[in-house]
């Protein structure tokens, strides 16, 4: 089912990341200002390096990988603010931060592949935004209405067929030139294994930049299933049942090895070949 995105605005972007929080009341959040076990870097490839804490890897359907783009000089996402001529340029006073770095296709301006991001186990809820969606009907320099960047965003289950999809064309709400546009899917149940970003515009492929940050995927990993992430879990092999505070501790670990003392005390016990 696909819908227009101009039915979701603004206020969209705080309830979206509101809506995927952990138990410990962190944000399930990947805005690359952060790559776990490296720094970021322009033109960086991303792959698998979200995979162990978030369950998502990121590629382009040629089977190239997606790159790194930090705002600014050089140029490699998007002509933005002011009027096309800002290199990687956001425009100014908007609602949603989106830090440095974000993530685009390739190193050059112009639609190369769609975006594709896996997911280890599939979810039912994800959001995220795109960055300067703009043509003629935004007021864009050189092109006349009608002639604009669109993106279709494809949320597809487990053989790869199209559960719901999101449509952002220039002139919708939050678009324009270096504008930030927010977007997301809820489904009834976890059945979203896979996303799609695709260029479908009527500006050509070869004039639209793709930047793509602020991604909700709706998945913490939660090794021992005791209702904290795993990145918050300070014993993340704590048993079945066993109840435990918001730093993932069994109850009544006194001597903090993330085992409780009654078993503590059950090894010691039975280490005792006489009565007690």
């Amino acid at each position: 089912m696909s819908r227009r995105f101009a039915v979701l605005l603004a206020g969209l972007a705080p309830f979206t990341l509101d809506l995927h929080q952990s138990q410990a009341g962190t944000v399930d959040i990947i805005d690359f200002e952060t790559i776990p076990g490296a720094t970021p870097v322009e033109t960086m490839d991303i792959f698998d390096q979200f995979l162990l804490l978030h369950g998502v890897t990121f590629s382009l359907e040629n089977g190239a990988l997606p790159r790194i783009c930090e705002l600014g000089s050089p140029r490699v996402a998007f002509a933005g603010f002011p009027n096309d001529s800002g290199d990687d340029a956001i425009a100014p006073d908007q609602s949603i931060d989106i830090g440095q770095y974000l993530l685009t296709d390739d190193a050059s301006i112009g639609y190369v592949s769609p975006l594709i991001i896996d997911y280890s186990t599939p979810v039912n809820a994800c959001g995220g935004v795109l960055i300067d969606i703009d043509g003629g009907s935004t007021g864009q320099q050189g092109w006349p209405p009608g002639i604009d960047e669109a993106w279709t965003i494809e949320a597809r289950g487990e053989n790869d067929e199209v559960l719901d999809s999101v449509v952002l064309t220039a002139g919708d709400p939050l678009t324009g030139d270096g504008m930030i546009t927010p977007w997301s899917f809820e489904l009834p149940s976890d059945e979203i294994h896979s996303l799609r970003f695709v260029y479908t515009g009527t500006k050509p492929p070869g004039s639209a930049g793709f930047a793509f940050d602020n991604f909700t995927p709706s998945h913490i990993i939660d090794t021992d299933d005791d209702g904290v992430a795993d990145p918050d879990d300070l014993c993340n092999n704590t048993p079945v049942g066993i109840p435990v505070d918001t730093d993932g501790r069994p109850i009544g670990d006194l001597d903090l090895d993330c085992d409780t003392d009654l078993v503590d005390f059950a090894l010691f016990q039975a280490s005792i070949t006489g009565p007690l």
